[in-house]
């Protein structure tokens, strides 16, 4: 049955030449070679933590024999390492699974990892022995429990080594480069006795492995070439630089500049060779060290080394062969250049291939079905980076203008391509199809199959199953819902690309490639502008509902600046009245054009034609300067034009746009266009400026909202704001742009005039209190109050609150005084509040809710002389500092003494006195008294009479503590208006559950 393809084996490690994951092998055999992956930490970190000793780990399991090897190194600490004298001329030990260390019971036998692998370097092994060459030493691996003795071949090889590291020179030299490998090699160098006069890199990694080795480090993008040119040196190491060094450079090696070529020469001369070679479908490859000329890749090669490449190889894994390759031939090439015994072999340039750095894949990897199986396959491995930065592209599907990735494929065995075609074919029997004609195939690009693991497509010579699906932005997909979104099913064929389209997409993905690395920086530093006045986001996935607004242009604008396009000079009043509105100095908008849209069409699914222009807007200078810089963006934006899609999914630095919940990240554009049609808004884009600025034709500019997320009063304002902008450039541009209108003269009116017509017939001179004694005189027997089972009419709550003022008067309480009110909600709440009024007091609400210090801080910080409270309250609280009146202990007495003829409050308080005090929570700090006149209470009743009906009164629901002031409108004005108030204790829920 069809299944997806295994992946190539992965570690967590680095990949590339930057990687350390190396695989290597051990030869056991013709029939069985067991290949040892060593996953480590990266290998430039890992080696700036345990300097040599990180190579005596391993990830194999075996036995081994192994002698003390000769010292390279000519410093005395190695020169004492290598005379210590030693118990036992052999070791025994064993590498333990998954990053042990050598075991060593007897010697250190030495301070650098040992490698399985074949040994080239030796007489043909015997293949029932499996070899390590161990980084200077040879050993050779015995049985397991089983130790074998050096032979005399060996004990001659050893000899002919260290006689040569006696004859060998100390060399001197610089090493440039970006990755890993440098301090790889850069160890070697050192453990051989050699000296590095220092690094050249812009990697800070790289640069603090400098550092703690003690070597100067110089900046690779900075002038270099004086400072190395100070002192003589042997040999310039040029290690993974990607950049072309002048012949001023070249020539300041006294024995030449060297560079690491990750490919064999003259084969695979150029950039990206490993990804190429797999593309190729080639079966070996191999790196190279060679002198460095003018021409690249081109000069003698001193040493290189080769190996396979496996059937299921990745760019990923064979990157990784290529940086340990890299390593061992390193050890290799520099005891020859200290021994002066290195050939430098010319390269058959006749047979070069050079792999420029901007070659991409044909037609931006869209797969042609007229390739076979195993081509696309390979297509597919050699794309595949791992989780590193991938240069190339990557491999994609497109059906009805929707792009989906291919990460993973596998060449069908002509068993499964048959069982997979027979289930679209017109027959339905093996039988049947075997004497159907070649002909009858299915078509190339014909899906075969298509189930919850892979889809099965048919291609030259066989079938494909591909799967480990992403969209265009790397955002994994299930093969179900890639049927789904290019509508795919058995019998259902890809349509082929067209030549002409798959040479345009091609030559735009190799043309515009160069300008990729400018949009991962872009992309990851994008800076949305959002409108202030947009609503709420819309659902996931619901499209937009496009509307459009003209908005006039004034004719003098480009008369007032001759010689721009009319719609760079409506895109730099866009940028201005966007910054004055969302009061941002720098964003980004979205920008297309009809040139851009020409180049991008109909390769829509593959290329992003919608770029980011970065705009800073100074609203302190004039209108020329902000044309100006947009100008300039503008120019360099259009030089680098678009970009592929996939781009994101490419770029590890953009992992933030490939969040599920994440979509457009421009919601504002501007598009100038050759003609308006239909309004239509790209998905994620909720507002676009449109512009249409034919040559010596007026200026025609319509505003595209999305109605989802722009209201129709929101758009009417933004728009209506941006043609003030206009008019305020075309006739004044000499002012600072903050200094034009964003309103136009009527909507200037409104805000300014008619917004402030807000006098109301009110009555200025009366106090609140007043108000309710006149509507307590008009509906006496009308209902007023009700809590609990006690109800009050109009009559009864004014003769009460009367009958409490006199009290209050006489204990002190003047015009103005302020009167704690600490009583639970009840009826005696709103008659204390009355009567506090009644006196010409102010009331302060102290809820009983609060705690104890924040009742006592407010009875000190307002000074209160007299406290309305209850007996309960009166014993639990902090109220000693006050004249306490309890109204239900004290009130048999306050009612014996009846109301006489003469108003309580009449005389003691005026319109401009205080009404009540309200203290703010104290959030920012220690609350603060909130004072309140008596005035400011019957304008905020006025206003209230012109938003709620009250004529008739109805019945009112008071919920609100007095310590906030929407209890103001709940009680005083209901009752001022002759509602039926219901008071809210909260005990009506206690009794409902009881």
């Amino acid at each position: 049955s069809m299944r997806p393809s295994s992946a190539a084996s992965r570690s967590n490690c680095s990949s590339g030449i930057a990687g350390a994951a190396t695989t290597t092998r051990v030869n056991e055999g013709p029939s069985m070679r067991r290949s040892a992956t060593r996953c480590s930490q990266n290998a430039l970190s890992a080696s700036m933590v345990d300097g040599p000793e990180r190579w005596n780990r391993t990830g194999t399991t075996i036995k081994y024999s192994m002698t003390r090897p000769p010292s390279r190194a000519p410093s005395s600490a190695h020169a004492a390492e290598r005379d210590r004298p030693r118990r036992d001329s052999g070791v025994r030990g064993s590498f333990a699974t998954r990053s042990s260390h050598f075991k060593e019971p007897h010697a250190r036998a030495t301070r650098a990892s040992a490698r399985v692998r074949a040994n080239p370097y030796s007489p043909r092994p015997n293949y029932r022995e499996p070899w390590i060459v161990a980084r200077g030493a040879q050993v050779r691996l015995g049985r397991v429990d089983s130790a074998r003795e050096n032979t005399a071949g060996e004990r001659a090889l050893e000899s002919t080594r260290a006689a040569s590291e006696r004859a060998s020179e100390r060399l001197r030299c610089w090493l440039l480069g970006s990755e890993a490998l440098l301090a790889e090699c850069g160890e070697i160098l050192l453990r051989g006795g050699h000296e590095i006069h220092g690094v050249v890199t812009c990697a800070p990694l790289l640069a603090e492995w400098a550092r703690s080795r003690g070597l100067e480090v110089l900046d690779s993008n900075s002038p270099y070439a004086e400072r190395l040119a100070e002192r003589p040196f042997d040999h310039l190491f040029a290690i993974t630089h990607l950049a072309l060094l002048p012949e001023s450079i070249l020539r300041l090696p006294l024995r030449g500049a060297i560079n690491f070529h990750d490919g064999p020469l003259p084969d695979y001369a150029g950039l990206h060779a490993p990804a190429w070679a797999i593309w190729n479908g080639e079966t070996s490859y191999g790196v190279a060290w060679h002198l460095m000329t003018p021409a690249i890749d081109a000069g003698p090669v001193l040493e290189h080394a080769h190996f396979e490449i496996a059937p299921d190889e990745t760019a990923y894994s064979l990157n990784a062969k290529c940086f340990e390759a890299a390593i061992e031939s390193f050890e290799e090439l520099v005891p020859k250049l200290a021994a002066r015994t290195s050939r430098a072999l010319a390269q058959d340039l006749g047979k070069r291939r050079y792999f420029e750095r901007h070659r991409r894949p044909p037609a931006a990897g869209a797969i042609d079905w007229t390739r076979t199986a195993r081509q696309i396959a390979a297509s597919v491995r050699a794309v595949d980076f791992g989780r590193h930065a991938n240069p190339l592209g990557l491999v994609t599907l497109e059906r009805a203008g929707q792009l989906v990735v291919v990460r993973r494929a596998r060449e069908l065995a002509p068993h499964e391509a048959l069982r997979c075609a027979q289930q679209c074919a017109p027959w339905s029997d093996a039988q049947s199809a075997a004497r159907a004609p070649a002909s009858a195939a299915p078509e190339p690009g014909t899906v075969l199959e298509c189930n919850a693991e892979a889809v099965a497509v048919a291609c030259a010579g066989g079938a494909i199953a591909l799967d480990g699906f992403t969209d265009a932005r790397g955002r994994p997909l299930s093969a179900a819902q890639v049927a789904r979104r290019l509508g795919l099913g058995p019998g259902i064929a890809f349509t082929p690309l067209p030549r002409g389209m798959a040479e345009r997409l091609g030559a735009l993905d190799r043309n515009r490639s160069r300008w990729e690395q400018h949009w991962v920086r872009a992309l990851h530093e994008l800076d949305p502008i959002e409108l202030p006045l947009a609503l709420p986001a819309r659902a996931p996935n619901a499209a937009p509902r496009p509307a459009d607004a003209l908005v006039a242009v004034p004719a003098a604008l480009a008369q007032r600046f001759p010689g721009h396009a009319g719609a760079e000079l409506v895109l730099a009043a866009w940028c201005g009245f966007l910054a004055r509105l969302a009061r941002r100095d720098s964003f980004d908008i979205a920008f297309t054009d009809a040139e851009l849209r020409r180049e991008c069409d109909g390769l829509e699914a593959w290329v992003c034609g919608r770029l980011p222009l970065r705009v800073a807007v100074d609203v302190e200078r004039d209108f020329a300067a902000l044309l100006e810089h947009v100008l300039g963006g503008l120019a360099q934006l259009r030089r680098r034009g678009p970009w592929l899609h996939t781009l994101v999914a490419r770029a590890p630095a953009l992992d933030a746009l490939r969040r599920p919940d994440e979509d457009e990240a421009l919601s504002v554009g501007f598009e100038a266009l050759a003609e308006f049609g239909e309004p239509t808004l790209p998905h994620g884009v909720d507002w676009t400026l449109e512009v249409r600025a034919p040559p010596g034709q007026p200026i025609e500019c319509r505003c595209v909202y999305d109605r989802l997320r722009i209201g129709a009063a929101q758009a009417r304002s933004i728009h209506t704001g941006f043609a003030a902008l206009l008019h305020g450039v075309a006739s004044r541009p000499e002012l600072p742009l903050g200094a034009h209108p964003l309103v136009s003269p009527d909507e200037r009116e409104r805000q300014l005039v008619d917004w402030n017509r807000t006098d109301l017939p009110l009555r200025r001179d009366a106090c609140v209190h007043e108000l309710f004694e006149e509507q307590a005189h008009r509906t006496p027997a009308a209902t007023a109050l009700v809590c609990d089972d006690t109800a009050l009419d109009y009559a009864e709550l004014d003769r009460r609150a009367e009958l409490l003022a006199r009290e209050l008067v006489e204990l002190g309480v003047r015009a103005g005084a302020l009167v704690g009110v600490c009583v639970e909600r009840s009826v005696e709440m709103v008659v204390a509040v009355l009567g506090v009024l009644k006196a010409g007091g102010a009331y302060l609400p102290l809820d009983p809710a609060l705690p104890a210090e924040r009742i006592a801080f407010m009875i000190a910080d307002a000074r209160l002389e007299v406290v309305v409270t209850s007996e309960r309250l009166a014993r639990a609280l902090p109220l000693a500092t006050a004249h306490t009146l309890r109204i239900d202990a004290d009130w048999p007495r306050i009612a014996a003494r009846g109301v006489d003829a003469t108003p309580s409050g009449a005389a003691r308080a005026a319109s401009h006195d205080l009404a009540y005090a309200i203290y703010t929570s104290g959030t920012t700090g220690r609350p603060k008294g909130v004072l309140v006149e008596h005035r400011n209470v019957a304008s905020f009743c006025a206003a209230i009479d012109r938003r709620i009906p009250h004529e008739p009164p109805g019945t009112w629901l008071a919920l609100t503590s007095l310590s906030f002031d929407i209890s103001v409108l709940e009680l005083l004005w209901a009752l001022s208006r002759g509602f039926k108030v219901i008071l809210h204790t909260g005990r009506e829920r206690a009794r409902a559950s009881a």
